[in-house]
């Protein structure tokens, strides 16, 4: 990868290690309250997977910088999982906060007191993020180890959630103590589906990509 698409990475990090800074150190994240529940602003999903991403394209960066082979191979196949797995949550957490926020009752205590630039960044720059992703990386694979690892991520919030519900008395999103089981239970179930279409989504976009890529370079060859 060249140091122009490595630069656009660091440039992504900072960006995202600002917005984390922001939900640490500004007087306006004490008004939310994420910042004072049981899990702090990892209660969400949002920040969840916004963390994931930055970890990410972190580990992309260490990944490319590393000279012995083996081990750049064995990093860059780890990454490889964990951005495509990535791509699938971050465009979910798009996808869920415009379907609630501008179709439904939005269930998040936040809503008029975070920020634009702060809702935008973390509803829909997360998902410019993971195109730009597609486009500059050379590895994503989208194999069936990162559609586990989604799988995994689902559990893994899922647990995370019922204990920040045992430990803080609240679920991370309120109309969870309004619905009955079974319908929380039929949401989950939507929500893996939709992981699922969105993975192939990426799936899909990384081979109109590859082929663009080659026609290109055989264009070249041929003039």
């Amino acid at each position: 990868m060249g140091l122009l698409s490595q630069g656009v990475y660091l440039l992504l990090i900072c960006q995202n290690s600002y917005v984390f800074a922001w939900h640490t150190l500004s007087p306006d994240a004490l008004l939310l309250n994420g910042a004072h529940l049981f899990g702090w602003f990892f209660r969400y999903l949002t920040f969840c997977s916004f963390t994931w991403q930055t970890v990410s394209m972190a580990a992309h960066l260490v990944a490319e910088r590393t000279k012995e082979r083996k081990k750049r191979e064995t990093l860059r196949n780890i990454v490889d999982d964990m951005c495509c797995a990535s791509f699938a949550v971050a465009n979910m957490v798009t996808l869920m906060f415009t379907l609630l926020h501008f179709f439904g009752d939005a269930p998040w205590e936040s809503r008029g007191k975070t920020p634009t630039w702060i809702t935008l960044h973390q509803h829909g720059f997360n998902s410019v993020i993971t195109l730009l992703d597609l486009m500059l990386a050379e590895q994503r694979t989208f194999r069936r180890s990162a559609l586990h690892l989604i799988v995994y991520m689902v559990i893994a919030y899922t647990t995370w959630m019922q204990y920040c519900k045992t430990m803080g008395g609240t679920y991370p999103y309120p109309f969870f103590e309004q619905w009955p089981l079974s319908r929380c239970i039929i949401l989950f179930m939507t929500a893996l589906i939709v992981l699922v279409v969105l993975f192939y989504a990426g799936v899909f976009l990384r081979y109109v990509l590859d082929l663009a890529q080659f026609r290109r370079k055989n264009k070249r060859k041929v003039s």
